[in-house]
This record gives structure tokens, C-alpha cells and sequence, in this order.
């Protein structure tokens, strides 16, 4: 079972003390079939700790709760307050925007194979056909399209992008 086997669906944003269900926030542009859904992996210190889940619900404001039959304790609970979760790819469908411009790629570095590293992605702006990567780059931000034309790869593992910007792209945002 390796990372590169799952996708990240969504974070962990709070615990319902009431009846000690997780709830998480999905990402956008994440659709997944919840059928057959049966186990929860949670990323704890780099690994994917599988969890039972029931009761998993999508609601239509983003959010999902799923009690995870594993952990009966508030303070065990706690412990995984914002992790990510994640499931295994075939539980993956077509996503309807670009899955380069997934909200799991916030906090990545990017690196440029021409200019090194530019900084971490701040935000994702979902504009119509155009996502971009808002970047800190030399204290100013920078918007790159986040699109395969100029993804080269992704390294889930330790959270890097290598892109290669177009001659002059950088320029224009500084």
C-alpha cells in the first residue's frame, strides 16, 4: 500500500464531541464515489493509518462527516484534528476541473527547472478554464497557470511541483 495508490479527498476541520464523528472540509475539485466506502485513511506523520468509517455523508456546503469505528475517545479524536484524509484511486472519479488545480497542492513548493525554487502555493484562484498558483515570490506575489502545459511533475511525498513557466511569465507578475 503506497501513497501514490491514493488521492486526498479532503482535511479533517472538526470533531462532533456529541456523537465523536469526524467532519472534514473537502477539496475542490475532488469527486469520488462515496459506494462502498469502508475504510478512511487519515496521513499521520507521513503514513496512511487506515480507519473503519460508517455513517460517511457528503453534504452540499463542501463539507462530510463519517464516524471512524476505530477511535471511541474525544482525545484520541483530537490528535488527527487537521489531517488529511484520503482513499484509494479507484474510489476516484473524473474530476471537473483541472486536477492540477486540486486545493490538496496548497502548501507545496514549486520549483521552476529554469529559475529554482519560487516559493510555496498560497492559494489556488479557480478562474473559468484558468486556474492559477498564487505564489510568494521575493516578497510579491506571483499567479501561475496551473495547468499539464506547464506542470512537469508532482511529488506527492515531499510536496513539490516542477514546473517550467514560459520565458518572460515571470517577469510580467513582478
Amino acid at each position: 500500500m503506497e501513497i501514490k495508490d491514493f488521492f486526498s479527498f479532503g482535511r479533517i476541520v472538526k470533531i462532533n464531541k456529541k456523537d465523536n464523528k469526524i467532519i472534514f472540509k473537502l477539496f475542490d475539485g475532488i469527486n469520488f464515489s462515496i459506494e462502498d466506502i469502508r475504510f478512511i485513511f487519515v496521513e499521520i506523520d507521513g503514513a496512511l493509518v487506515p480507519f473503519e468509517a460508517t455513517d460517511f455523508i457528503i453534504g452540499n456546503n463542501s463539507l462530510g462527516s463519517a464516524y471512524l469505528n476505530d477511535i471511541d475517545s474525544i482525545e484520541l479524536l483530537k490528535k488527527i484534528l487537521a489531517c488529511k484524509l484520503f482513499l484509494p484511486k479507484e474510489n476516484r472519479l473524473q474530476a471537473e476541473i483541472s486536477e492540477l488545480a486540486s486545493q490538496e497542492f496548497i502548501g507545496y513548493t514549486v520549483i521552476d527547472k529554469n529559475e529554482g525554487e519560487l516559493g510555496t502555493i498560497d492559494d489556488i484562484l479557480k478562474y473559468p478554464n484558468n486556474p492559477l498558483y498564487k505564489i510568494i515570490y521575493q516578497g510579491k506575489e506571483i499567479l501561475i497557470p496551473a495547468n499539464e502545459n506547464i506542470v512537469l511533475s508532482v511529488d506527492n511525498k515531499l510536496k513539490k511541483l516542477e514546473i517550467c513557466i514560459p520565458i518572460g511569465l515571470l517577469n510580467i507578475n513582478l
